[in-house]
């Protein structure tokens, strides 16, 4: 339900890479909150990751109302990893692209 009520939004122009006044954007506050398959759906569509410090911050923060997040946080995080490794690895085969194109012009 969270993620349908999300992705309306989305779809009506909400912007996902916005901050908050804090600096927050919507992924990082889905972290803090624990929400899993909010993270995995914003995933697929922002273009940027939380910093490694940032992700610590957001997995070792305190909970509201005496909620254990940290399962859930936890989760976040590897799918927050996931993605960057995936980004990681889309970088380095189009510099090695880049470099072979440049290769070939010369």
């Amino acid at each position: 339900a969270v993620v349908s009520t999300q992705s309306g939004h989305y779809g009506r122009g909400a912007e996902t890479e916005m901050q908050d006044l804090r600096g927050t954007t919507p992924l990082v506050a889905s972290f803090r909150n624990g929400h899993v398959e909010v993270v995995e759906w914003l995933l697929t569509i922002v273009k940027h990751l939380p910093s490694d410090a940032e992700c610590q911050k957001c997995l070792m923060g305190p909970c509201p109302q005496n909620l254990d997040l940290l399962p859930h946080r936890t989760r976040c995080l590897e799918k927050i990893i996931k993605a960057k490794r995936a980004k990681e690895l889309d970088a380095a085969r189009n510099a090695q692209r880049l470099c072979a194109e440049i290769a070939a012009e010369e």
